[in-house]
């Protein structure tokens, strides 16, 4: 009888039930079922979780962000990205990339650890930039 209830309201009485409906689903809601299954266990994040623009609107974590939080986010990248501490972290970075690449390299490792390193930069630069 129990079962028959919690099937009646939409539920699954064992996980096998679950997962021959998971089956059923396209690969995007297999794939946001997935993510919230796991989000407790891993640090999981989906393109709702960055901050994007979308039809002039700003998004951050799935909610829309207000004029004034815009405003100061721009005015933080745009301090950043102009101050001394952005400039020292930018001349670091690419140093220790380099010498990580051409100078300490012992392996192709090495060298790809160097470029992925100012391929995250510029990432982090190219981000702050366009916000």
């Amino acid at each position: 009888m129990k079962n028959w209830i919690i099937a009646k309201l939409g539920g699954f009485t064992t996980v096998d039930d679950f997962i021959n409906k998971v089956n059923l689903l396209s690969n995007s809601d297999k794939h946001k079922i997935l993510t919230e299954t796991v989000k407790d266990l891993y640090n999981t994040i989906n393109s709702d979780d960055i901050l994007k623009e979308e039809n002039d609107k700003w998004l951050y974590e799935g909610r829309e962000l207000t004029a004034p939080e815009v405003k100061n986010l721009k005015e933080y990248a745009e301090n950043f990205v102009n101050s001394q501490l952005f400039k020292v972290l930018d001349k670091d970075l690419r140093y220790q990339a380099n010498r990580r690449m051409f100078i300490d390299s012992q392996s192709n490792d090495d060298l790809i650890a160097g470029k992925l390193l100012l391929y995250l930069w510029d990432v982090v630069k190219t981000r702050l930039k366009r916000i």
